[in-house]
């Protein structure tokens, strides 16, 4: 006797089979997770590239004075700045907040050395800590 080749029955339109469907949107959804990791690593390294250049740090640093003078609405000054990745930290030099318009000096605040600390708790429970 001869033996038939039996084929799957199509359960899509297609043609093909319901397994083979949940194959390949799992493919794709692997590739698009892949795909999003390595966009972030290589955002994540130009980013630490250009503050670590001369250029990008004294950028980050008149941001941060700008935006610090334009939120308290007083100059703000600062020397310096480092930031630490692998203890989440950063470290302020030469820190200086005037006074308002009548009474600009003494200053409100004047600091040769400031750190700030995060320190997580929970991930999912949004919990960390300012040291």
């Amino acid at each position: 006797m001869a033996t038939q080749k039996v084929s799957p029955i199509p359960d899509e339109p297609d043609g093909r089979t319901r397994g083979a469907s949940r194959r390949r949107w799992l493919h794709v959804i692997a590739w698009a997770a892949a795909s999003m990791a390595l966009i972030l690593l290589a955002v994540s390294i130009a980013m630490i590239s250009v503050v670590n250049s001369d250029w990008g740090h004294s950028y980050a640093r008149g941001l941060a004075e700008k935006k610090a003078s334009e939120a308290l609405g007083v100059p703000v000054q600062l020397q310096n700045f480092a930031v630490h990745l692998p203890t989440m930290s950063l470290d302020l030099y030469g820190i200086r907040v005037s006074g308002a318009t009548p009474y600009p000096n003494p200053p409100l605040l004047q600091a040769d050395h400031l750190g700030l600390g995060i320190r997580i708790v929970s991930v999912f429970g949004r919990k960390w800590y300012l040291d």
